[in-house]
C-alpha cells in the first residue's frame, strides 16, 4: 500500500482491523461468509489488514438438537 504525498509515493504499513463473524456455523444460511470476504477485500483495498475472527456458541452439556422444553398439557 502506498500513500500519495504530492508526486511521491511512500509505503504505508497496513493498519490491522478485527472483523468478527458471529455464529457462522448456525447462521450461514444467506451467504454470510461471502459478506465477510467482501468486507475483507474492501478493507484491504483501503489499506487495512483485516483479521477475521469467528465466534460459535458452545453446545450446552446434555443439550440435544431439538427443543427440550416440555409441552404443557392442555
Amino acid at each position: 500500500m502506498t500513500e500519495n504525498n504530492g508526486n511521491m509515493q511512500s509505503p504505508v504499513a497496513a493498519r490491522p482491523i478485527d472483523v468478527m463473524s458471529i455464529y457462522p456455523k448456525d447462521m450461514n444460511i444467506y451467504g454470510d461468509w461471502g459478506n465477510v470476504l467482501t468486507i475483507k477485500r474492501r478493507l484491504a483495498l483501503y489499506g487495512y489488514e483485516p483479521v477475521i475472527h469467528t465466534y460459535n456458541r458452545r453446545p450446552m452439556a446434555g443439550a440435544c438438537r431439538h427443543d427440550s422444553r416440555r409441552r404443557r398439557a392442555r
